[in-house]
């Protein structure tokens, strides 16, 4: 739910590696969850709490917005147009 209004495209997901029985709603929401994480490590960097933008793409801090952004993006980045499920394909770096 953190990064839904963030990623407006279909994702690319790390491989899951052989005999993890992890679904792929499981590795998102790891994906997700690093993605709080990270999020919160630079807004704690900027002395800003992490607790009073818990709604980051409603804040009105354009800051606070676009490290949200970067932390979807990075950690759900956008798969390539065409690709398979399954299909190894390159990074797509979100700049």
């Amino acid at each position: 739910d953190f990064c839904r209004a963030a990623v407006d495209y279909d994702v690319a997901v790390p491989v899951r590696a052989p005999g993890n029985a992890m679904t792929l709603a499981e590795v998102v929401r790891q994906q997700e969850s690093e993605a709080v994480t990270a999020y919160r490590y630079h807004l704690a960097a900027m002395n800003v709490d992490a607790w009073e933008h818990r709604r980051p793409e409603l804040s009105e801090n354009e800051c606070v917005r676009s490290i949200w952004r970067l932390v979807c993006s990075t950690y759900l980045p956008q798969a390539q147009a065409g690709c398979q499920p399954g299909q190894t394909v390159g990074l797509k770096r979100p700049c």
